[in-house]
């Protein structure tokens, strides 16, 4: 039973939970990133805003602090990927909470797209869009640079879901249905 007792402690403490704290609302996450060979799935979660189930293996690599994004890279690291969870309230365009839904979506995907435009001299186009799933998956061309970013925002039950693909060899249509996973997913 001691046995038992000690290796649920060891594995939980595996798990690497790191909080994090949001200075803007001062609430406090708890982030995990575990990988289960069984599954072949990786879970990230960003507790208590949201748990996402990446199919394959994925290392947790870098986390950017001012855009709440955790990056990971795929096992030979030819792909990379960024996931966001954060409150609906958190972005400056819906700080009273207004807008929700899909309205939400839409109205970020608008405020991101035009950063893009300004900030980059980016191309953007919306590849797919779903009102009742409350998703927009969409695309960011830096021709000058030659690098495309794709991305799916999405809200539920008041948390936003960003998740991108920033470096991959996949093909259009594959990233968009792996970012379409990722967020349908339960």
């Amino acid at each position: 039973m001691i046995k038992v007792f000690l290796t649920y402690v060891v594995l939980l403490f595996s798990l690497c939970f790191v909080v994090t704290s949001c200075s803007s609302n001062r609430a406090s996450y708890i982030k995990s990133s575990v990988y289960d060979q069984k599954e072949e799935v990786t879970t990230y979660t960003l507790s208590p805003l949201g748990t996402v189930k990446i199919p394959g293996q994925w290392e947790q690599t870098s986390y950017n602090a001012s855009s709440k994004q955790q990056f990971f890279a795929n096992s030979d690291h030819s792909v990379t990927i960024a996931l966001t969870f954060a409150p609906c309230t958190s972005y400056e365009f819906n700080k009273e909470g207004t807008l929700k839904g899909f309205d939400f979506t839409k109205a970020f995907y608008e405020w991101d797209s035009s950063y893009m435009k300004k900030a980059f001299n980016a191309e953007v186009a919306v590849l797919e869009e779903d009102g009742s799933d409350n998703y927009i998956v969409w695309q960011v061309d830096l021709k000058e640079e030659g690098i495309k970013h794709y991305f799916l925002f999405g809200e539920k039950n008041g948390v936003v879901r960003n998740f991108s693909v920033i470096k991959s060899n996949w093909t259009k249509s594959d990233v968009v249905v792996f970012l379409k996973e990722l967020y349908l997913s339960k």
